[in-house]
């Protein structure tokens, strides 16, 4: 079993795009957070995000306490960790032995940050903020430096 599991959800796909991107350098294994009842258009996502909204969430495949480190990716929705990531770490945060954060945002979204922590009740180990427009190129040296955090905690 590897000892990393990187943990997101994704509505655009960019989210997607920096989680199997960092899976891959971290040879972590991989859970995307799917929503029992899949939501339609950004005004829903807004509303859910700043009501803190806890949708249901499909059952992981992965249990997060068998892993040394959990890393959780989200989206960000109006400055907030979108909701089904609300849900996950709601639900399973107890069980995480060493938790950190990444994130995507069209503008700014560092408060997302905030917002997990307080949901795990625990600071993150690291963390990393992509825009949205550079998961796919632009990433890769701010990726880099956010591997190369989590690196330097195992030690």
């Amino acid at each position: 079993m590897k000892k990393q599991l990187v943990v997101f959800y994704s509505r655009t796909g960019a989210t997607r795009r920096l989680a199997h991107r960092l899976a891959e350098r971290l040879d972590a294994d991989v859970e995307e957070i799917f929503e029992l009842h899949p939501r339609r258009g950004i005004l829903r996502c807004v509303f859910d995000a700043l009501s803190g909204h806890e949708p249901d969430i499909a059952a992981p495949l992965f249990k997060a306490s068998d892993y040394e480190r959990v890393i959780v990716g989200s989206p960000v929705w109006a400055g907030r960790v979108a909701s089904p990531v609300r849900s996950y770490l709601v639900a399973y945060s107890e069980t995480f032995r060493e938790v950190s954060f990444f994130c995507t945002c069209y503008r700014h979204g560092f408060s997302a940050f905030a917002d997990m922590a307080s949901l795990c009740d625990r600071l993150p180990r690291a963390t990393l903020m992509v825009l949205a427009s550079a998961t796919d190129v632009g990433a890769s040296v701010a990726l880099d430096g956010f591997v190369r955090q989590l690196a330097s905690a195992r030690r």
